[in-house]
């Protein structure tokens, strides 16, 4: 996963040596990891968008699947989108026209990178208050328009926008150009994997499988009196649809994923028991039966 960083890294040394001036053969070779760099992070967002797409289907994290794999794709969509624009920019610049649309890439990068805060909002229901502050504090890290913010006026965005031309593109030639742009394209793709990568994290549920559990309030009793059995499946909210029987008799689950029987003990003093029955969807689709038989005591008043 680190591969992309270490390629950037091994990049702004090489830069760095290149010195005031313009070693084409350097330059190109500095282009060549930039551009290798970036495929390898677009095919890891790629992986990180089908497996969330693959958890948004999958019964033990649909829940949270349905909730992050939207918001995953949208960004890494988006940044597709614009790495495709800036792929066209490159061949416009190897075909030497005049003037390439700069401010107009630097419009979609400014509007992408606002978009990302709202994209996790707008939804009550799902009670993303509490992820906020880290959303924020992994929007101001991100590498992409370093030193910009939604919180600038009209004329403070120009300014921007003016500024950051200038200094990334003025006086600059074809060569040095294309290596700005594969720069830029790595921001965004780096940017996209940040919060890929936040977003599969909070589809992860953990446990240890499915099991089934079944609890007796009480294992002896009096003849007549009452036992409470409560059976459920691993965490309770994580299988897909189970259906729960006690003594034969199926039970609708409570609010919290739990089956609850009760009943009268009543029989031959002694050991008795009541037999608990699970049905359930495991991770890989297939249907899982099992029991369980609870043991308890009538207690003979002779």
């Amino acid at each position: 996963m680190r591969q992309p960083f270490f390629h950037f890294v091994m990049v702004v040394t090489l830069l760095a040596g290149c010195g005031q001036r313009e070693d084409v053969d350097r330059l190109k070779i500095i282009n060549q990891s930039l551009e290798e760099a970036n495929t390898v992070i677009q095919n890891e967002n790629e992986v990180l968008g089908k497996a969330l797409t693959v958890r948004a289907r999958t019964p033990r994290t649909l829940y949270y699947g349905k909730i992050w794999e939207p918001r995953g794709n949208r960004i890494r969509r988006e940044a597709d989108s614009i790495v495709t624009m800036i792929e066209n920019l490159k061949s416009d610049l190897l075909k030497q026209k005049e003037d390439p649309s700069f401010d107009k890439m630097m419009q979609r990068l400014a509007a992408f990178k606002d978009s990302i805060p709202f994209i996790f909002k707008g939804d009550s229901s799902l009670e993303f208050a509490y992820i906020q502050n880290d959303i924020l504090a992994m929007h101001a890290k991100a590498p992409l328009l370093y030193g910009y913010s939604d919180c600038l006026n009209k004329d403070q965005r120009i300014q921007f926008i003016k500024n950051w031309r200038e200094k990334n593109f003025s006086g600059a030639s074809s060569v040095m150009a294309i290596l700005v742009l594969n720069k830029i394209e790595h921001d965004v793709l780096a940017t996209a994997k940040l919060f890929l990568d936040f977003c599969f994290s909070k589809t992860e549920v953990h446990t240890c499988g499915f099991r089934g559990i079944a609890l007796m309030n009480s294992n002896y009793v009096k003849q007549g009196q009452s036992i409470e059995v409560t059976a459920g499946i691993g965490d309770f909210d994580t299988a897909e649809a189970p259906r729960i029987s006690i003594a034969g008799k199926e039970i609708a689950l409570n609010n919290e994923g739990a089956a609850v029987h009760r009943f009268a003990a009543v029989g031959k003093p002694g050991n008795n028991k009541i037999r608990v029955e699970f049905e359930f969807m495991k991770p890989d689709g297939s249907n899982e039966h099992v029991y369980k038989d609870l043991n308890y005591i009538i207690a003979d008043e002779k």
